[in-house]
């Protein structure tokens, strides 16, 4: 009874292995060709930014500056606003 729950789960273990693995050959398969992304200059450009206080907001934020765009930053407390600036 041990062994054939052994193997249950050695089959259940490898299915996911299998599903992505077969998922990625497939997406490598029929992937449309697509033209290199570029990030353009967006200088001049004013953006507003939610929850850039930290996190996944913070992050973008920082790369929208740093592609010189004017960056907006809603902010719930100042202190937290501030430092973000920063």
């Amino acid at each position: 009874m041990l062994s054939a729950r052994r193997a249950a789960g050695l089959v259940a273990a490898s299915v996911p292995a299998v599903v992505v693995g077969g998922s990625s050959w497939y997406r490598e398969k029929h992937r449309p060709e697509l033209p290199p992304h570029t990030l353009r200059d967006l200088s001049g450009e004013v953006v507003v930014v939610t929850g850039a206080t930290s996190g996944i907001g913070k992050a973008v934020a920082g790369k929208l500056a740093g592609l010189g765009a004017t960056v907006v930053v809603g902010s719930r407390d100042q202190g937290r606003g501030e430092a973000a600036r920063r």
